[in-house]
């Protein structure tokens, strides 16, 4: 389904809140809504653009089926609040289809329970579409969510009063879906401040898409702009659309400090500047290096014909790809966020490769790569030191049947000094029939990709045009060069920045 139909569907069972978003949504004067019971529909429901599920109580089982073959077969499926709720394990199919477990209130790990108080929505996602369109955040906090891998740090946030929040629902599928939110909230009871990443997701299934929000208990919820523009942006977003930046945020007093460019950033907020690491005119500041580093092999040498090349006049750094080089920087960089852009040129070359490295030590064999190879921008491959032992990452990379995969096993690995690309088969090569994988939107050769690389202690995180694509938290090695490989295709890169964070 590549576009929105205007016809909308709203199945549910509590019908205030509802009757605020209707109106909403009629407010943009594009969409004619449906309202059905839970009992229902029973309308041919590929007639929606998108169908929103508010249902408190446990949902019939054609219901059930109904809207998960139509999310299965392309459609727009919109969960919100109770939609997830206790009464849903009634259901059979409804929580694993949304990649959720809710354990009985008295399990000792992760006991569901329902908290009454202020819902802080945390924008976990500063430059998506969904997250920024339209939305204004009067402040950042400090967040360190209880799930793993945790990314604290300062993030956007508003505030939903006299609502309630779901505490400890558990992703079944491994996280592969796109986080967007987190909440925060203090128990009135124990007086305990809960930070957990739940209060919105999305993710593919079969040909469509699911989204949750979790707010929406009160009118009130809906009744806020804010929240209402989100719920529209969920409505509205495609795969490719790019979000607002931080500058867009509205700053209150005593945040306004905290609102710098760096809240773009997935894992903290930072205080020194954005500095440019482009090449000079000679490419002064970098250093290329044959590849493979020698050893049982005489050492290569590097190409007689300059295969770098930099125009100071548009900042771009072209590479020619005649043979295997890497180009590194002179200097050494510890925790930051690296953005750039890169595009191969030659939209014929049937299977492009190159990468970005970063924290690159020990003669290049310690190597942490991001891939722009096809079919697999975004993962981080390579290896690490791990107690002193060259080992491959583990990496979580969205994968397919519902799971997030390690693309390279956490095992300590003798390599052979010379060669890295004798790896095993990575283990997210499944059978396509078993599920899709989580989309990553790559622009084709000639069109400008870009990445933000955030490492942070053993924890690197890898946007690809502002989705996480790659995460991994077992990178010991704590400091090291960022470059550039050459293998084999022409290939360009421009604003290439770092921002040091303390």
């Amino acid at each position: 389904m590549n576009e929105t139909k205007p016809a909308l569907l709203i199945v549910a069972d509590e019908w205030e809140p509802m009757q605020v978003l209707t109106a909403s949504l009629q407010d943009v004067g594009e969409y004619q809504v449906t309202h059905v019971a839970r009992e229902g529909p029973d309308h041919d429901l590929t007639q929606f653009g998108a169908i929103f599920v508010y249902v408190h109580r446990p949902l019939a089982a054609h219901v059930e089926d109904a809207l998960i073959d139509y999310a299965l077969d392309g459609g727009r499926l919109i969960v919100l609040h109770h939609a997830i709720a206790s009464a849903k394990v009634a259901n059979p199919k409804w929580l694993d289809f949304l990649g959720i477990y809710i354990a009985q209130r008295d399990d000792p790990a992760h006991p569901w329970r329902v908290v009454n108080g202020t819902h802080t929505v945390v924008n976990l996602q500063p430059n998506h579409y969904i997250t920024t369109h339209g939305v204004t955040y009067d402040r950042t906090i400090e967040y360190h969510s209880s799930d793993a891998p945790s990314l604290p740090g300062r993030y956007p946030a508003l505030e939903l009063t006299e609502t309630e929040v779901f505490l400890n629902q558990q992703f079944t599928d491994g996280r592969e879906k796109t986080v967007l939110f987190g909440f925060q909230i203090a128990d009135p009871e124990s007086g305990e401040l809960y930070m957990q990443d739940r209060s919105g997701w999305y993710k593919a299934v079969g040909q469509g898409w699911l989204f949750y929000l979790q707010p929406g208990h009160a009118a009130s919820d809906f009744q806020n702009p804010n929240f209402a523009q989100i719920v529209l942006n969920c409505l509205q977003w495609q795969p490719g659309m790019v979000g607002t930046t931080a500058t867009s945020l509205a700053t209150s007093a005593t945040d306004e400090s905290a609102l710098t460019e760096t809240t773009t950033s997935r894992l903290a907020a930072a205080t020194a500047e954005w500095l440019s690491i482009a090449p000079g005119p000679n490419l002064e500041g970098w250093q290329e290096y044959p590849w493979p580093p020698g050893n049982q092999v005489a050492d290569a040498p590097l190409p007689t014909t300059a295969q770098w090349h930099m125009d100071p006049a548009t900042g771009t750094l072209r590479c020619d790809g005649t043979t295997h080089t890497h180009l590194l920087t002179q200097e050494l960089y510890r925790d930051f966020v690296l953005q750039l852009e890169w595009r191969f040129l030659d939209a014929a070359a049937e299977h492009y490769n190159s990468g970005v490295f970063v924290r690159m030590v020990s003669g290049q064999r310690v190597m942490h790569q991001i891939e722009t190879r096809k079919n697999k921008v975004g993962v981080i491959m390579g290896g690490t030191l791990v107690d002193g032992v060259l080992t491959y990452l583990g990496v979580a990379q969205p994968g397919r049947a519902g799971q997030w995969k390690a693309v390279w096993p956490h095992i300590p690995r003798a390599w052979r000094e010379h060669v890295v690309h004798t790896h095993p088969t990575p283990v997210t090569q499944v059978p396509p029939a078993l599920g899709p994988s989580v989309p990553t939107v790559v622009h084709p050769p000639g069109a400008w990709n870009h990445y933000e690389i955030t490492c942070i202690g053993p924890t690197i995180v890898v946007r690809t045009n502002g989705t996480v694509s790659s995460i991994t938290d077992n990178c010991q090695v704590r400091e090291g060069a960022i470059g550039f490989e050459s293998e084999g295709y022409a290939i360009e890169f421009r604003k290439i920045r770092v921002q040091s964070i303390q």
